[in-house]
Formats: C-alpha cells, structure tokens, sequence
C-alpha cells in the first residue's frame, strides 16, 4: 500500500507530497529556463544572419558603385 502515488487533494501536509510538488515545481521552472535560453539562441542567431546580410548588400553595393564610375 506504501506505493500508492499521493496527490495533493488526497493527501495534505504529507512529506513524500511535498517532495513531489517540490520536484515538479524545479522541472517546470527548467523547463521554462530551457525554452526562454532556446529562444534567445534564435533571435542571436537571426540578428547574426541579418548583420552578415547586410555586411554582403553593403559590399555589393560597394562594387558596382565603384565599377559605374
């Protein structure tokens, strides 16, 4: 009978539920650490490929204002 999953309405103030709530708890703030830190990488990684973008337009412009003259 000791490995009955206890849930919070069925049980308070039960040690073993704490831990449990407690672990839930880290693994959702985790969870939320992981997708804000993926998304972070993305918008780094977009404003990476605009800059190179935008250093190659700059570059060809260059050139073919200097081939014109």
């Amino acid at each position: 009978m000791n490995n009955i999953i206890k849930f919070p309405s069925v049980v308070k103030n039960s040690r073993d539920n704490d831990d449990l709530l407690r672990v839930q708890a880290q693994m959702m703030i985790l969870d939320y650490e992981m997708k804000k830190f993926k998304s972070y990488n993305r918008k780094l990684s977009d404003n990476f490929i605009a800059c190179i973008s935008g250093i190659i337009v700059g570059v060809v412009l260059v050139i073919i204002t200097n081939s014109l003259t």
